[in-house]
């Protein structure tokens, strides 16, 4: 018998609506369009700030509108897939806010995946168009109209602060994000208008988000992390604060006056590791998530200050589970937190981590349609293993699968064995993490050979061509004895204590 813990309680945001669109289950209904809402409520107030200064929610729903209107008359519409594969800046929120505007759903790619990876998955989710910084880059479908950026926004924005309310479905498809999850085949993950504002809502009401915020848009909108910053801030009217292109981010929190921030551990071990490190007094609340954090490192930046409070989430609700509650003790700190309002969560009896509620996406997009993974009473199964203690904090163990983190990213370790394995001159490989202080995990790589030496340097040139850099293994180990027997499941625990001390010992690096 596992353990449950959370609440369902509904909250008010939409209009017309026909039930609580925040409920999993529940009927057909309309939201009011976030955006429009925000520029009726605060025309004049900041939505966005950035190097070119402050576009105002009225201005902001004026551009948006412009570009809604350009991508359909290229034929976007309800129920279609625009792909966007562009920064997260001033266009591309515009672009990524347009084309759900349209009733389309914006499928978000990874800019640090390599042309044949981003063709792969713009077949996956077969769209109508391609919007890119490199338009010009990447085998794309035949039938598929791809342009750049700059192409979708040169229309005049000409609607003013008197626009009429604007409602859209709260059920039909407005992301598609790409997560590894516990396969080595990317699965694109499909969410609601409901599953964002649901998610977005219960954060705001814990964390106490107000039009005064300023929230730094720190982590990709290809990442549910980067699109619930989003969220937040339309449902509140506070800013989204974007940092300049390489931006040192200490100093882009004190530029902007940052209140808000999001950072997965990899960011707060740099910050936490600078001389003289403290805090910005502007900074209220830093949302730490993304993998897990190191107690010594949340400890570490407690002490110098930063207002730390961990999270557990998934891109599948849509971003927060759990997260700590203002005032919690000192050793409620260093756990992932409570589940937010809306969000059931109960263990099974090996401690794996089971979620539903309002945030839980609309499912994989398999044969042209969403697939949810869960089971007849709606519970979704994240593969993650913990345990929950007598106030219901959450604290989370591992992984269920060999999945692993590192720096915020997933790396699934046979997605890069597979790439080694084609290699004509390697007959075997395994992949597994290392620790890490800085990105918590890196991923290392045991390799057999045909024949010839070992040479680092060249796989991990050859796996450039198929695998963004954060997979490729930082260090290339020779096959170790112990994995000889060839139950490579069994030999893999034997394999990460192996290469875990060549690591320390500073061999095989690539």
């Amino acid at each position: 018998m596992g353990m449950t813990t959370g609440n369902t309680q509904g909250h008010d945001g939409g209009a017309g609506r026909t039930a609580d669109p925040f409920k999993a289950g529940a009927v057909s209904t309309v939201l009011a369009c976030p955006l429009r809402a925000a520029a009726r409520r605060w025309p004049d107030a900041p939505a966005l700030l950035d190097a070119r200064g402050v576009l105002a929610f009225s201005r902001l729903d004026a551009q948006v509108d412009a570009a809604a209107a350009v991508l359909r008359a290229r034929g976007v519409g309800a129920g279609a897939r625009v792909a966007l594969n562009i920064t997260a800046d001033r266009r591309g929120l515009v672009l990524l806010l347009a084309v759900m505007r349209t009733g389309a759903a914006a499928c978000l790619l990874n800019r640090r995946n390599p042309p044949a990876r981003l063709a792969a998955q713009v077949a996956q989710i077969q769209p109508v168009g391609l919007v890119a910084d490199e338009p010009a880059s990447g085998a794309w479908p035949s039938g598929m109209w791809v342009c750049a950026p700059e192409a979708l926004l040169a229309a005049p924005a000409t609607a003013g602060t008197d626009a009429a309310p604007l409602t859209m479905s709260a059920d039909a498809p407005v992301t598609v994000i790409f997560t590894s999850g516990s396969t080595a085949t990317p699965k694109a993950a499909l969410h609601s208008l409901g599953n964002h504002l649901a998610s977005a809502a219960a954060s705001n009401r814990l964390h106490g988000l107000t039009a005064a915020d300023r929230w730094l848009l720190s982590l990709p909108l290809y990442h549910v992390g980067g699109l619930a910053i989003v969220f937040r801030c339309l449902l509140a009217g506070a800013t989204i604060a974007i940092p300049e292109r390489d931006e040192d981010l200490a100093a882009a929190l004190v530029r902007l006056s940052i209140t808000q921030l999001s950072m997965v551990p990899t960011q707060l071990a740099r910050l936490v590791e600078r001389p003289g490190a403290r805090p910005p007094p502007s900074l209220a609340c830093l949302l730490l998530g993304g993998a897990p954090a190191p107690d010594a490192l949340v400890q570490a930046a407690l002490a110098q200050g930063w207002p730390v409070r961990k999270t557990y989430g998934l891109t599948e609700m849509s971003s927060q589970v759990t997260a700590v509650t203002p005032g919690a003790s000192a050793a409620q700190a260093l756990s992932a937190g409570r589940p937010l309002d809306g969000v059931d969560l109960r263990l099974r009896a090996d401690g794996e981590i089971l979620v539903r509620g309002a945030g839980r996406f609309l499912g994989y997009w398999e044969n042209g349609r969403p697939v949810p993974p869960v089971d007849a009473e709606g519970w979704l199964a994240t593969g993650d293993l913990g345990r929950l203690d007598a106030s219901g904090y959450l604290t989370v163990t591992g992984r269920k699968d060999n999945l692993f983190i590192s720096g915020g990213e997933n790396i699934q370790p046979e997605e890069i064995e597979a790439a080694l394995q084609a290699l004509p001159h390697v007959a075997q490989a395994m992949v597994v993490p290392v620790a890490d202080a800085v990105f918590g995990q890196r991923p290392v790589a045991c390799v057999r050979l045909h024949r010839g030496p070992l040479d680092g340097a060249a796989l991990a040139q050859a796996l450039a061509a198929d695998l963004p850099r954060y997979k490729i293994p930082v260090a290339f180990f020779g096959w170790p004895p112990e994995l000889e027997s060839g139950d490579l499941k069994a030999s893999r625990p034997l394999c990460r204590q192996w290469a875990q001390a060549q690591w320390q010992r500073g061999v095989g690096m690539a």
